[in-house]
């Protein structure tokens, strides 16, 4: 059968190529960065709250790593068995998903926070755990108490269940390793073998669980540390929570390289650029929510003359940059973002704006919002419905292969054999390609099921919205969504937001000026048909979003749909 075609197989240059993991093993391989740097620091903490930091060197965390394996592995989990990680932003987080890695078990992260009760319970479930290791990281102490009773009645009987936190529900971490033994020898994963299943966001039924393999991840690393030019002096500051696939897979992409992790609890828009000047950092990764809000940090930074030369760039993705403010970041800090593309089941990254490009070529992406090149473990092609590679310029559906695609969804072979189609994985997302300088980049249209269809044309709400903050700099941020529409089907809403110091009266007066300007005609590159006819002022605090700061689309069409204060309607 067609889609039976390996969605491993990769092409550059015309050959076919393949990924090789670099050791006989993760323990092999992680054994030598340490022996090479016992004493450099490899991973630091920051605890926004207690205003706290902790650190741990390559050998600290190495030992501290395969003690968690050795324990998992004395206390009954096998060779593949899957463990729960329910906590933030922790040291104890890295440490877990480097000990499934050292003792060939399988990490599942899921979301402490802002998962319900229901998807903690179908995750734990799902992936058949043996272990469940959490933090009381919850804001409500009753609610961790009550959670906590029906995620342990749900394990399997037996199961060890670890807090890391002190005195509370569960077997101390600390306590159990403190008697474990530093092994000999532990069994390793393997090229081949899964270390991590991360679910997808799940807004539309279950989410599914993407099972990465040794080779996934490391393929994905190595094609990151090549586009990044990475290397052992780097330190990543890293505010995305790390359940996540950005935080998970840049992590570990730091330890490959002997480079240092810092690791925030959470993000702080008014702590980002002190602590990130503090610790050095040269590079960090962001979604465009935050870059929105550290402009309004750009003041302070030069009052204070907080020092952010040591940036080499920030990353920025998950969702679409709007190019208007991208530049504008860019200006006032001096910081080059470099925008990426990629997906949970595809590890990351498979495209990203080369950091080599001149400045005449790189003003040109940003400003086309490009999200850049196949990178080195990816193909990257753009088909038609009919799964037609598209020309240049032509709107199709963003396919990929190689070594970096997941082995599959847990437990859903029908919904695995759907998403990949012909060897390739079907990502579900618009997009189109251009040449710059060369190069074929790749550019991000929106999810096909975002798309906004009216009367029977379908319109991309990332042109409108980089239209709306091209020429209204007062916005924050703009998200155009479809709503009912008796004629039409469905007709075009702008969702407004502006700075979190204008007065309820501001925002008022400026979307009715905006409204008032895009009915005459005011909205640059976009004709009638395509410009909103319907305006909602929202704060951001009221914009639904994933634990990364991504809109989710859908929710918001719900919640805007019936808005009695919709301008124009």
């Amino acid at each position: 059968m067609a889609s039976k075609r390996r969605v491993d197989l990769l092409v550059k240059d015309g050959r076919e190529t393949d990924y090789r993991f670099p050791a006989a093993d993760y323990g092999a391989f992680l054994g030598e960065i340490v022996r090479r740097h016992p004493d450099k620091i490899a991973a630091v903490h920051l605890d926004i709250e207690a205003e706290a930091r902790r650190e741990l060197t390559y050998a600290q965390l190495f030992d501290r790593a395969r003690r968690i394996a050795a324990l998992l592995r004395a206390r009954g989990l096998n060779d593949g068995d899957r463990f729960c990680i329910g906590m933030g932003n922790r040291l104890e987080t890295l440490e877990l998903y480097l000990a499934a890695q050292l003792g060939r078990l399988v990490a599942v992260p899921f979301d402490l926070e802002k998962d319900p009760i229901e998807r903690k319970l179908y995750k734990l479930k799902d992936s058949g755990a043996r272990a469940l290791f959490v933090a009381d990281d919850y804001k409500e102490r009753g609610r961790f108490e009550e959670e906590m009773a029906e995620l342990t009645a749900a394990l399997p009987h037996s199961a060890p269940f670890f807090s890391v936190t002190k005195g509370l529900l569960g077997e101390s971490l600390e306590e159990a390793l403190a008697a474990t033994p530093a092994p000999k020898e532990l069994p390793s994963a393997r090229e081949d073998d899964p270390i991590l299943v991360i679910y997808t966001s799940g807004t539309t039924g279950h989410p599914k669980g993407a099972v990465q393999t040794l080779k996934n991840v490391y393929a994905n690393a190595a094609g990151i540390v090549q586009w990044q030019q990475m290397t052992p002096d780097d330190r990543f500051f890293m505010v995305l929570p790390i359940h996540h696939i950005n935080s998970s897979v840049f992590s570990m992409t730091v330890i490959s390289q002997g480079a240092r992790v810092v690791l925030c609890t959470r993000y702080s828009g008014s702590r980002f650029w002190p602590l990130a000047s503090r610790e050095g950092a040269t590079i960090s990764s962001i979604v465009a929510t935050i870059m929105q809000d550290l402009l309004g940090q750009a003041e302070r930074v030069q009052a204070e003359q907080i020092d952010l030369t040591r940036f080499k760039r920030i990353l920025i993705g998950s969702a679409p940059v709007p190019p208007a403010t991208a530049k504008r970041f860019i200006e006032t800090f001096g910081i080059p973002l470099i925008q990426g593309y990629g997906l949970t089941e595809v590890n990351l990254r498979v495209a990203g704006v080369p950091v080599d490009l001149n400045a005449a070529d790189y003003l040109r992406a940003i400003e086309e919002n490009s999200a850049g090149v196949e990178l080195a473990w990816s193909n990257v092609s753009v088909w038609d419905d009919a799964g037609k590679e598209l020309p240049e310029g032509a709107l199709g559906e963003l396919v990929i292969r190689g070594p970096v695609v997941m082995k599959g969804y847990l437990n859903q072979p029908d919904t695995t054999e759907d998403a990949i189609k012909e060897g390739w994985f079907r990502s579900g997302d618009l997009g189109c390609w251009k040449n710059i300088g060369g190069r074929k980049h790749f550019f991000i249209q929106g999810r096909k099921k975002e798309l906004i269809i009216k009367g029977g044309v379908n319109i991309s709400p990332l042109a409108i919205e980089d239209a709306l903050l091209a020429d209204f700099p007062a916005l924050q941020a703009a998200y155009a969504i479809g709503v009912p529409d008796g004629r039409y089907g469905e007709e075009i809403c702008a969702v407004l937001v502006f700075p979190e110091s204008a007065s309820e009266a501001e925002r008022a007066e400026k979307a009715a000026h905006i409204a008032a300007r895009v009915k005459q005609g005011h909205l640059r590159n976009l004709g009638k048909y395509e410009s909103p006819a319907y305006f909602v002022a929202l704060k951001d605090a009221e914009l639904p979003k994933t634990s990364t700061g991504k809109v989710k689309r859908a929710d918001l069409r719900d919640r805007i749909k019936d808005h009695p204060e919709l301008l124009g309607r």
